[in-house]
């Protein structure tokens, strides 16, 4: 029999569709050791608007946020890669010099003239630049380019260096006279991982996108020579044309010699038209780790490694994801009523942080300010995480209560939303405008709304082994005090039923499974004030949340 669970989630009926005033954490509860469960959260918003509460400087214990001058982001230097063509995912050329380990592995330099590890009489040039187009690509998505020679000659023989990723390939091709008479063939581009007597060794690979190495000092991959004899010897060649014939290989063409009718020697020909960029260049960024530009991360808290946030600008490609500069207001994306001051820099300390290491802290307002209700802008990394919070109010008195971080990757309804994390490990920048990670509204209703608040005492727990809770700003609402969240029960029932109670009337909501922002809530019905629930032995497992009237 499964054990059922439940997510009991009190929720603002008039608010907007997708907001929560916070996620709570989650729990299953066995029937026969079932204990009454009290879930305290904010049933609706106060009544004026959430206004931020700049902090004193030492409040802030961490810098969790990679400023944008921090040591550049691994960004995409290449258009196209051999394993997936202009998907530029997988793995791709490398310029020598780019691997500093093995700084005689990659493709000769651009610009270079190499000569043929099969035949002494055959050299290649190599585009001019590793930074721009250095080569033809052809397949199902470049269907079609044309090489065009910067000097037309006429030829007895083309060479070739051509490869391609995914498998063998074959290209159709058509070299155009000076004369307007045309000779059609076809190019065998062999599978540059497997296949045999190259021209061109590399001695390893790179992933496009991870700058990972692969197969590094191995004879693979190869760049290899295909040759064609020219009938029309006398009229010079002004321009090859290559079309796309059909498979799913992604065929390259990085050079092309020819020879003078009755020669051997086999020379490198000057020609403009290359359509993709699929090699890493010696000077582009490497893997390594960001150094002394945080002192803690989201995923790993005060050691410090793993992802984080990073300010707008830090990656260039997406400029506009990450976190808004330091000192930024901004209106929360999901309730435009809460504003939120980002912390002063990102330079500094810009974040508390509480763990299982750092289980306490202090928010200090910088001026005292009496509120009906506060708003922490936060997040947890592998969380959600509850924490303790109590106020404290400069007539003496104090307030307990508690908050919910989301978890900053699936968390619902974010106030802010980076698109956008990097790794500080590697300095690689993953989630980019998939709507996480997130900064989220946490707020707490006050019960004395005249004295002004002095500090938050927070205390971190209870939450899942790992997470580590990161608040960035305080908010506060003068308006009238926010009604008194609603008070959740569970308690064990004859028969094996559940009995859920709710201080406040609503619809009763399920769902077997939480998928964030995706998650599809069924409805059981309204609950007055109690009903009961019985799960059946064969039953999935259940959450639940209440959509307070």
């Amino acid at each position: 029999m499964k054990t059922p669970a439940f997510y009991l989630h009190p929720r603002n009926k008039n608010s907007n569709e997708n907001t929560f005033p916070s996620r709570v954490w989650l729990r299953k509860l066995s029937l026969s050791s079932l204990a009454t469960l009290l879930l305290l959260m904010l049933s609706s918003r106060a009544n004026a608007d959430f206004v931020p509460i700049p902090l004193s400087p030492d409040s802030f214990t961490h810098d969790v946020v990679v400023e944008r001058a921090a040591p550049p982001p691994l960004v995409p230097v290449t258009s196209a890669g051999m394993d997936t063509g202009t998907n530029n995912t997988g793995f791709g050329w490398y310029e020598r010099g780019y691997n500093l380990d093995f700084i005689a592995t990659g493709l000769p330099a651009a610009g270079s003239v190499y000569t043929s590890e099969l035949d002494m009489n055959y050299s290649f040039q190599f585009a001019p630049s590793y930074k721009s187009n250095n080569a033809v690509l052809i397949d199902s998505s470049l269907t079609s380019a044309a090489l065009v020679l910067r000097t037309p000659a006429p030829f007895g023989r083309l060479s070739f260096l051509c490869a391609a990723g995914d498998a063998d390939g074959t290209v159709a091709f058509t070299i155009r006279h000076e004369d307007g008479s045309a000779e059609p063939g076809t190019l065998l581009c062999p599978d540059w991982f497997h296949g045999v007597l190259p021209a061109v060794t590399a001695w390893g690979r790179v992933d496009v996108n991870l700058f990972v190495f692969n197969r590094v000092t191995y004879p693979q991959p190869g760049l290899f020579p295909r040759d064609i004899v020219l009938t029309n010897m006398t009229s010079p060649v002004t321009r090859i044309e290559f079309q796309y014939l059909s498979g799913a290989s992604h065929n390259a063409i990085f050079a092309v010699s020819g020879a003078l009718a009755g020669e051997d020697l086999v020379e490198p020909i000057e020609v403009t038209g290359y359509n993709q960029d699929l090699v890493v260049e010696a000077t582009a960024n490497r893997r390594g780790q960001l150094v002394g530009v945080s002192t803690a991360t989201m995923d790993s808290g005060s050691a410090n490694t793993g992802c984080s946030f990073y300010e707008q600008g830090y990656y260039p490609p997406w400029s506009g994801t990450g976190l808004l500069p330091a000192g930024s207001i901004f209106a929360s994306a999901s309730a435009a009523d809460h504003q939120f001051l980002m912390p002063p820099s990102y330079l500094l300390n810009n974040a508390v942080l509480l763990d299982d290491i750092f289980a306490t802290a202090n928010l200090v307002p910088a001026n005292p300010v009496a509120c009906s209700a506060v708003s922490l802008l936060c997040a947890a990394g592998h969380g959600p995480a509850t924490n303790g919070c109590i106020v404290f109010h400069a007539d003496g008195t104090a307030e307990t209560n508690s908050f919910v971080a989301p978890d900053w990757l699936s968390g619902e309804a974010p106030a802010l939303v980076a698109n956008g994390r990097v790794d500080t490990n590697n300095k690689y920048v993953d989630n980019l405008n998939a709507g996480r990670p997130g900064l989220f509204a946490a707020d707490i209703a006050l019960s004395d709304t005249t004295s002004p608040v002095t500090n938050l005492a927070l205390t971190f727990g209870p939450a899942p082994t790992g997470a580590h809770t990161l608040v960035f700003a305080l908010s506060g609402s003068s308006g009238a005090p926010a009604p008194q969240p609603p008070v959740l029960t569970i308690t064990p029932a004859a028969g094996g039923s559940l009995r859920i109670s709710t201080t406040v009337p609503g619809e009763l909501q399920s769902t077997t499974a939480l998928l964030g922002p995706a998650t599809m809530w069924n409805d059981e019905g309204p609950i007055d004030s109690s009903l009961l629930v019985t799960p059946s032995p064969a039953a999935p497992v259940k959450y639940y949340r209440v959509q307070a009237q």
